[in-house]
């Protein structure tokens, strides 16, 4: 690499105690000049399930579905027991959440 190359953006794998993903690291002064000058949005989008051996009574919670919006976020959340397909796959597992949703990061 020559001294005038330069990275704007970084990219790293993570993959350690069970849990695998990226992590994206950006210049943001560079991020938001290109995202200007090309007429687009950032946004931030998330998908998780979590599986736990426990009761969702043991944690204090109740079965619920909750929907979170504004203009710049939209998600949805759910607490549940699992179901006779989810117990399954997963036989030691009692309860689950799930958050799926998005949220916009930048705004001109």
């Amino acid at each position: 690499m020559s001294k005038s190359e330069k990275f704007y953006a970084r990219m790293d794998l993570i993959d350690q105690y069970g849990i695998k993903g990226k992590r994206c690291y950006v210049l943001t002064k560079e991020l938001k000049k290109y995202l200007k000058s090309t007429n687009q949005l950032l946004l931030y989008g998330i998908i998780s399930h979590r599986y736990s051996e426990r009761e969702i009574e043991e944690f204090g919670l109740n079965k619920s579905g909750d929907n979170h919006s504004s203009d710049r976020k939209n998600y949805f959340f759910k607490i549940q027991s699992t179901t006779n397909r989810e117990l399954y796959n997963r036989p030691r597992a009692r309860s689950m959440s799930i958050i799926f949703g998005k949220y916009l990061v930048n705004k001109f």
